[in-house]
């Protein structure tokens, strides 16, 4: 039996609070009542089920979201910016989708993990499923899905297809034999290849294997794992080859010297006892492959830290999304620039007002495109290198954020 203490607590107290807030109580207790007047009118209770006439409830009814889609609503096609655009690839949670020239988006599979699989030249789909450990590569050419191998237990670090050919070459952590695993699907050789990595590189010889370690670049021949060093440079975290292998791109800790910190200041932590959850920058040193010289790509007034780039197709140029180190991905300030190889001379691609990543070269280097994280409908937007115009290409509404794949 409920004391004393209970009543009060759970009535009293709010009839006091009704004192407070009268005019609320008040329209609430008029619905109730009014609710409860027309139930015996009509004999029947709203919500209730049948022979508990006595209660007064609320039917709630579950709604399925809609289904999600390739297509993009809202989007103009055919604006100048895009002109020209080649068909193109892109997830969109569990769908990989592709965008056609005319605008139209279909889906090319369903149920794979966003984001979670990388795109050959050929158009094989290599995907990792964490749940079962597998990894599979599909096929759209001919409908098929293989997996490849299966390491329960094992976490995937990262997985890159060579420029040319279809040698795929993964990464696992926690798998046994430890290493980087290596495979060619046209001749079904295997490769493993022990030590200690931080990464692996899409190489442009798919004779080769090109990985990344706490002191630079190597690469690897598959046939008998001779090491070659790239290059030479400590405390890498990305690296990419352009199209031919002449450059190589690494975003590493940048030394110490003032002038690769342009903003460094800014994004100093207060002085309190609180945790710095900024990270650390990185910034992009490119290497003549040939020559093994290196050139450091300076940061832009107000930028930072790199967050990713890539060559364009005829290698005389860089794209590059320029940060400012922050707690949450992008962080306060994301922007595309093209850098000159010849001079270092930049030209900011996307909007100055907007969050953008992930930039990409378009097969004939006319455009380039690149994520705009700066609102909830994350989507794909293209810029015209020589005229600057952008259009977006791509709006997932809720269902994003879009993350371009490949070209096709």
């Amino acid at each position: 039996m409920r004391g004393r203490g209970y009543w009060e607590q759970n009535y009293v107290g709010r009839g006091e609070r009704c004192d407070v807030k009268r005019l609320l109580c008040v329209a609430l207790f008029s619905l109730l009542i009014a609710a409860g007047v027309r139930a015996q009118q009509t004999g029947t209770v709203v919500g209730a089920s049948p022979g508990s006439a006595k209660r007064v409830g609320i039917k709630v009814e579950r709604v399925a979201p809609p289904k999600v889609t390739c297509e993009s609503a809202g989007v103009a096609v055919g604006t100048e910016a895009e002109g020209g655009l080649p068909e193109m690839e892109f997830w969109r949670q569990e769908l990989l989708c592709v965008r056609h020239t005319d605008g139209k988006a279909e889906a090319v599979r369903d149920g794979l993990p966003w984001g979670g699989g990388v795109v050959s030249t050929e158009g094989d789909v290599a995907y990792w499923i964490a749940e079962k450990g597998e990894l599979h590569v599909f096929s759209p050419k001919a409908n098929v899905d293989t997996v490849m191998e299966t390491l329960p237990g094992a976490n995937l670090r990262q997985m890159v297809w060579s420029l040319k050919g279809r040698t795929l070459v993964y990464f696992p952590a926690k798998a046994e034999p430890a290493g980087i695993r290596a495979v060619n699907l046209d001749s079904e050789a295997r490769n493993l290849i022990a030590g200690n990595f931080v990464g692996v590189v899409a190489s442009p010889d798919p004779e080769y294997v090109a990985t990344l370690g706490w002191e630079g670049v190597q690469r690897i021949r598959v046939v008998d794992g001779r090491r070659e060093d790239v290059a030479k440079i400590e405390y890498g975290a990305e690296a990419a080859y352009s199209r031919s292998g002449k450059w190589l791109g690494v975003e590493a800790t940048p030394a110490a010297d003032p002038t690769l910190t342009a903003n460094a200041s800014n994004n100093a932590a207060g002085e309190d006892d609180s945790p710095d959850c900024t990270g650390g920058s990185l910034a992009l040193t490119v290497f003549d492959t040939a020559t093994k010289r290196p050139v450091s790509v300076p940061f832009p007034k107000g930028f930072d830290t790199v967050r990713d780039f890539e060559f364009s197709p005829d290698e005389l140029a860089v794209a590059v999304t320029f940060g400012v180190t922050g707690c949450d991905y992008p962080g306060e300030a994301a922007r595309v620039f093209v850098v000159s190889l010849a001079d270092l001379k930049m030209t900011p691609i996307s909007p100055e007002n907007k969050l953008s990543v992930e930039a990409h070269w378009s097969p004939d280097g006319t455009k380039i495109v690149f994520l705009d994280q700066s609102g909830s409908d994350a989507g794909i937007v293209v810029a015209d290198v020589t005229t600057g115009n952008v259009a977006r290409v791509t709006n997932p509404g809720q269902n994003g954020p879009d993350k371009w794949v490949a070209w096709r």
